[in-house]
């Protein structure tokens, strides 16, 4: 599955294409009075596959956003490297993740890939030649489920991270969205909180779900985006 895309807080001018802080996009994002934000890191995005069958031995997968996405040589050295099936089986037991009782499942963990040579910048993240990958969503497929499966809380993603041995996207606390949009438009507080970064690497932007999990009437999850460059003239 790709992931869906996540609608930006306001609208946008068609004209110029910067956002209206007049007009919320949904009505929805009215209705949480705090938000959990988190950084959006300017990198690419992966997707990681982890599918145990019941009589069958267990894989793992990766790949860009799109089936035909190039991932970068370092990044597709570093993948493997670090999402082998040995540490997948650890942390994905049956016993922590039964779907209907069955032994067989299969989990999708969706991150960013970001460091050297990825996306404009994106050697600014670390000191050296290095990339990494951080966890900011996991689906776990059920088909009993009328979506398709489970999206998981923070709290369990941060916990399956820390499983597998890597880190989330930085968390930076809960906000309203007053709070959220004068912290992007604020240069010195949207510094990246990534370790290793340049003293003056700026965060691509936040992007906030609600707590606990809600849906919105269109069946996609309660959340969105905003990044710098949205006020920038």
């Amino acid at each position: 599955m790709i992931y869906p895309k996540i609608d930006t807080l306001f609208n946008r001018d068609p004209k110029t294409f910067k956002v209206n802080e007049l007009e919320i996009r949904r009505p929805e994002f009215l209705i949480p009075n705090i938000w959990d934000v988190t950084e959006k890191i300017h990198g690419m995005n992966i997707r990681v596959y982890y599918q145990k069958g019941e009589s069958t031995i267990p894989f793992v997968q990766y790949f860009g956003r799109g089936e035909k996405a190039q991932i970068p040589k370092l990044l597709n050295q570093y993948l493997p490297e670090t999402f082998t099936v040995e540490v997948m089986q650890k942390a994905f037991t049956p016993e922590k993740f039964p779907v209907r009782g069955e032994n067989s499942f299969t989990v999708v963990l969706f991150g960013e890939g970001y460091g050297n040579q990825i996306q404009k910048g994106g050697g600014d993240y670390t000191t050296d030649v290095s990339v990494s990958f951080r966890l900011f969503d996991v689906f776990v497929y059920d088909s009993a489920n009328p979506l398709g499966g489970w999206w998981l809380e923070l709290d369990n993603i941060t916990d399956i991270a820390r499983n597998l041995g890597i880190k989330t996207v930085p968390y930076l606390g809960p906000m309203h969205i007053d709070e959220i949009v004068d912290m992007v438009k604020d240069e010195d507080m949207m510094v990246s909180s990534i370790e290793g970064s340049v003293e003056t690497k700026m965060s691509e932007g936040v992007v906030c779900r609600s707590s606990p999990l809600l849906f919105m009437r269109n069946g996609k999850r309660l959340m969105w985006k905003l990044k710098r460059k949205d006020f920038e003239q």
